[in-house]
C-alpha cells in the first residue's frame, strides 16, 4: 500500500514526536523537509536506518542541508549535522532532480 501511494503522489507524510516530516521521493533522491531543528537530525538518524535496512546506502557527499525559515530573520549559524560521523554540506539553494 506504501509503494502504490508513493508511487501515485511521490511524497510521504510521516509523523514521529508530535512533528509532521514529509519526504519528497523520485527514484534514488529522496528530499527530507523537517519543521524543526532540533529534529532534523533524529530524523537523518531514522532516514539512513531505513536505507540501511533496505540494503542501501547514502553518498555523504551527495546529501545537502539547507535551512528555510517562515520569517525573514536568517540563523547566523545554522546548526549542524551529520551522516555516518560527516557533517552535512550546509547550501543556500539546490535543484530537485525529481521535478
Amino acid at each position: 500500500m506504501l509503494r502504490s501511494y508513493v508511487s501515485a503522489r511521490r511524497q510521504v507524510e510521516v509523523t514521529t514526536s508530535a512533528r509532521r516530516v514529509f519526504l519528497l521521493l523520485d527514484a534514488d533522491d529522496i528530499v527530507v523537509f523537517s519543521i524543526s531543528a532540533e529534529h532534523t537530525q533524529l530524523i537523518i538518524d531514522c532516514v539512513c536506518e531505513y536505507i540501511k535496512a533496505l540494503g542501501l546506502s547514502l553518498n555523504v557527499s551527495k546529501c545537502a542541508l539547507m535551512h528555510i525559515s517562515k520569517t525573514k530573520a536568517r540563523l547566523q549559524s545554522p546548526p549542524s549535522f551529520f551522516i555516518k560521523q560527516t557533517e552535512v554540506e550546509k547550501v543556500t539553494q539546490f535543484k530537485y532532480l525529481g521535478a
